[in-house]
């Protein structure tokens, strides 16, 4: 279980004054459930929020837009920003380069907020962003470059190279190619193959990926890069398959609010490391002998006991016989 600090001086802070009880509450769910991370920016569907909070979802838009000076809330990608979170949270440098890097390797596309909103901290242990301008998934045919920018926590542009960079480390001076599956390659993954698979396998009992984001394709491709083993569509049915022996992946466990996994669960970073790791295999329990009592122990005692007498009694009667 995660803990976060929350400052009592905000119940004196100006802004939160003015919030009405319900979207303080939101507000104090934000900052604490378990989706939120040390950044203070996270995915978390309207659904969750609805289903935690017992808020009606047809409610959560217009109290998430009562909070726009206090939380971001990108709609589209289905993405929360508290920027005062890691203000109050960040312990150390290692705390923010943490912050930094969930940002940067799951919406690089929002660095550039990170960095502007948390500046001061940034600025604090020295420590610089690199904002990575990514090239379309289906480039024209006239482009051939990407630009990469180092921003530094002065924001001065330092750098600049011709080659494509990826979120995951991965850089190559040839534009990514179509996004067709036809021909896979380590620069071309075959998303719907790979979404056809997970439905096929998964889609009877955990949610069928129907549509995704920008940050599904990205954390998905950015998975089949960093691994030759997965640039085969029979890896994913292997890994598939391991997530369906999983009882608490597939919601087989006996609980009032049983967790299942989905495709966009799957394929982040941490949560693909934990499966393949075998955070998430059946547990096998040993089987304990029943606990016996003292009364029952005396008890067998005596009745065996009683036996061997029985039994030597009636060896001697029939010795005597003989």
């Amino acid at each position: 279980m995660a803990y976060r600090k929350f400052d009592t001086g905000t119940w004196e802070d100006k802004r939160f004054e003015k919030l009405n009880p319900m979207e303080r509450y939101l507000f104090i769910y934000l900052w604490t459930n378990s989706q939120c991370n040390q950044s203070g920016m996270y995915e978390i569907t309207l659904r969750r929020m609805a289903f935690e909070t017992k808020i009606p979802s047809t409610d959560l838009e217009p109290l998430l837009k009562g909070l726009a000076h206090m939380v971001q809330w990108w709609s589209t990608d289905e993405v929360v920003f508290i920027p005062n979170f890691l203000k109050r949270q960040c312990q150390n440098k290692q705390f923010a380069e943490g912050a930094l890097n969930i940002v940067a390797e799951n919406w690089p596309d929002k660095v550039q907020v990170f960095v502007n909103t948390n500046k001061s901290i940034l600025e604090k242990y020295k420590i610089k962003a690199q904002k990575v301008v990514e090239p379309p998934l289906n480039p024209p045919s006239t482009s051939t470059e990407a630009v990469t920018e180092a921003v530094t926590e002065t924001d001065t542009v330092t750098d600049t190279v011709t080659e494509y960079k990826y979120p995951n480390g991965y850089s190559s001076s040839e534009p990514p190619e179509s996004d067709s599956d036809d021909h896979p390659t380590p620069q071309k993954c075959p998303l719907k193959k790979i979404q056809e698979i997970y439905n096929q396998t998964l889609g009877d009992i955990l949610p069928k990926c129907k549509v995704t984001n920008s940050i599904i394709q990205k954390n998905l491709q950015a998975r089949w890069r960093e691994d030759r083993a997965r640039q085969n569509l029979d890896w994913w049915s292997d890994f598939f398959n391991t997530v369906s022996e999983s009882d608490f992946l597939m919601g087989r466990i006996n609980s009032d609010r049983p967790f299942h996994a989905s495709f966009d669960w799957l394929v982040k970073p941490t949560n693909m490391a934990k499966v393949l790791n075998g955070n998430y295999r059946n547990k096998v329990v040993p089987i304990r002998k029943e606990k016996i009592t003292r009364a029952e122990r005396n008890k067998q005692a005596g009745a065996d006991f009683v036996d061997e007498m029985t039994r030597g009694c009636s060896n001697e009667q029939h010795t005597g016989r003989i």
